[in-house]
């Protein structure tokens, strides 16, 4: 599971190669930036988000959990994951392979290192 209550935004999807990366690159009350967040899903076949999530909680559901917890649950095939995505009280979901988050110094406009490597896996939620 990936917890934060920072300010999110899509920052950047590519249906050509099934890939979103959500971004979270804020200053503080004294304007001194904070580390970057990203959170990547790839394999991407199917996504209900707004484009800005104020404080973000993503989990993978298992079937049970994800045809009760989400109604209509959304459609999935072979291998890929639902994960819940909860920002207030919004609560949507991508439907993808996989997915990872990071945290790093990178600025504002900078490229993300989660887009060109391997991804580790948040462990699926067991009903």
């Amino acid at each position: 599971m990936f917890p934060s209550d920072r300010m999110f935004q899509v920052w950047f999807f590519t249906p050509s190669h099934s890939q979103l990366l959500l971004r979270s690159s804020e200053v503080d009350e004294l304007g001194t930036r904070k580390r970057r967040l990203e959170v990547v899903f790839r394999g991407v076949a199917a996504m209900y988000l707004p484009t800005f999530l104020k404080g973000l909680k993503v989990e993978p559901l298992g079937e049970d959990a994800c045809r009760s917890l989400l109604v209509p649950p959304p459609p999935t095939n072979q291998g890929e994951t639902v994960f819940r995505c909860v920002a207030g009280r919004f609560e949507g979901w991508v439907v993808a392979e996989g997915c990872a988050y990071a945290a790093d110094d990178g600025d504002f406009w900078e490229g993300s290192d989660l887009l060109g490597v391997g991804f580790l896996s948040i462990p699926r939620r067991d009903e």
